[in-house]
Parts: structure tokens; sequence; C-alpha cells
């Protein structure tokens, strides 16, 4: 007869924590909510942190448990702190954003202005009433909705034709230059990476920008993805004849910018 195998004994692992476990898990939360208590500008705030680490203590003493613990604080006392909370996370967040869009502008802010300065250089918009306006004044045509707005559309069309550009892209790229990359200050190393002369160097980045992009753009950017990433091949093929990363050779343009392999 045979005789089925015994069942192995039910063990609980881990879901209930040792006394000095949860002992020092209590003691830390104390610490930080007095931390808080101290350091906080909001009155309200403080006093929050400071209700919450007393009872906190007093559950130690008690060894009670703290899914059930109370603690007496007045309701607007309450409401402040949490609204004062609220702000302080949202300004964080805003200055989050801010750092994004800077950090973005570093690294991709040189490839537009390249891709705008062979626009600028091409036959058809030398031959245009726009060839000396800057691009926030390009911009406010573009938006304009006007006969200005026409001529300007008509020689982005042609200008498109010649270099082999998307409509899209320059409009894009001239809408985005204008926003955030008009202030040199916002344009990251890539000059000065080219005047090092250390070709592996600039392929390096280049590769590393057109790999991140997806995850470095923020939000209000994503649209705009394909044509930055066709700014930084453009210009990656206007230095590099091929494009690997351990298998290149330069442009005649890439070597009269001085750099070496």
């Amino acid at each position: 007869m045979d005789r089925k195998p015994l069942p192995f004994p039910s063990v609980d692992m881990g879901k209930t924590k040792s006394p000095n476990k949860e002992a020092d898990s209590v003691q830390n939360l104390i610490s930080i909510h007095k931390t808080k208590a101290s350091i906080k500008k909001n009155e309200s705030q403080r006093k929050v942190h400071k209700a919450v680490a007393e009872g906190l203590e007093k559950s130690l003493k008690t060894k009670g448990k703290l899914n059930i613990e109370r603690i007496n604080l007045p309701l607007l006392t309450l409401s402040e702190g949490l609204l004062a909370g609220e702000e302080e996370l949202e300004t964080c967040e805003e200055k989050a954003q801010a750092w994004e869009k800077i950090m973005w502008e570093g690294r991709y802010c040189d490839y537009i202005a390249k891709a705008l300065a062979s626009v600028k250089a091409s036959a058809s918009w030398q031959k245009s009433s726009f060839k000396s306006k800057n691009w926030i004044s390009v911009r406010l045509i573009l938006h304009m909705g006007d006969s200005q707005t026409s001529a300007l559309m008509d020689t982005i069309s042609r200008a498109s034709k010649e270099l082999g550009f998307p409509t899209r892209c320059i409009k894009l790229w001239i809408n985005i230059y204008a926003e955030r990359c008009a202030n040199k200050a916002h344009h990251g190393g890539l000059e000065n990476l080219i005047t090092s002369g250390a070709g592996q160097a600039v392929l390096d980045q280049i590769l590393d920008d057109k790999n991140s992009i997806h995850d470095t753009t923020p939000v209000c950017y994503h649209s705009a993805i394909p044509c930055v990433i066709f700014a930084i091949e453009n210009y990656q093929n206007s230095l590099f004849s091929k494009g690997n990363k351990k298998d290149w050779e330069l442009t005649p343009h890439g070597k009269n910018l001085g750099l070496t392999k």
C-alpha cells in the first residue's frame, strides 16, 4: 500500500517582527518626527510632527499597537500642516521639472542650433526676407497667421526641399530654439568637446545623447523627439562617415574642425 507523503509543516516567515526590531523601527520614526518638528518652517507642521513623536514615544513605553494608537490634535493644526506639506511637494516638483528642462537643453540645444544654422545658410533662406532675423522673431512670425506667416511657410518649404529636412522638424526646431535654446548658457559642452579634437569622445557623446533621449526628455517635448533625433543624426553624419562606436571615419568637415581619430 502506497503511503502519501506527509505535508511539510506550514511556517510563517517574517510576518511578525521581533520585539527589538519593532522597537528600533518605532525609535527611528520618533527620531525623524522630532527632527521635522525642529526644522520645519511652518508652525502647524512642527506641531503635527511633535504630536506624532510624543504619541510614538507613549506607544513605545506602553507597547501599544501603532495601528490602533490615537493622538489628540486640533483639526485646524492638522489641516494647515497637511496643506503646507502639499505646497512644499508641489514646489519641489516644479523645481524638478525646471531642472529637467535645463538638463535637457544642455544636451540637445546644440544639435537644434546646428540644424537651424544649416537652414539659415541654405540658398532658399538667404534669398528670403527672413535671412537677417533671429529665431525668436521668426517664431513670432510663424504664429502670427498673416501674409508674413505665409511667406515664411513658403521659405521653410523651399529650405526643406533643398536640405532634405522635414518641414515639420524645421518648425519644431524654431519653436524649441526660441523658447528654450536662445540663451547660450543653456547649451552643452559639445563645442568644447569638438575643440579638444578628440573624435572618439565627440562620437561617444553624440551616440549617448541619441540613445538617452527618450529617458531624459520632459513630457512637453516628447512629440519633438523624432525631429531632435533627426538633428542629432544630421550633425553626426556631417562629422563621421561611419558612426559605429568602434569603427568610424571622419568626414572632410570633421577633419577641418580639427577632429582626430
